[in-house]
């Protein structure tokens, strides 16, 4: 199995690489997409992140067929 902290490092290594080559307009757009993903993919109204540094809500609407990847 997969060492979580580990792989959680690495991912926040490469956004980090991600935000420095593109910057943080187009590193917030793809973070958004990914969530909203993730939202329609268990088919929710809303869905909330919550640590002790903040709160992120997701709140998908429809998407037509032809802008789904």
């Amino acid at each position: 199995m997969a060492d979580i902290k580990a792989d959680k490092h690495a991912l926040a290594e490469q956004l980090g690489c991600f935000v420095e080559s593109h910057g943080v307009e187009e590193a917030g757009k793809l973070l958004s997409r990914f969530l909203l993903g993730l939202a329609h993919s268990v088919e929710a109204t809303e869905i909330e992140f919550t640590d002790h540094v903040g709160r992120v809500v997701i709140e998908p609407e429809s998407v037509p067929e032809a802008a789904k990847h």
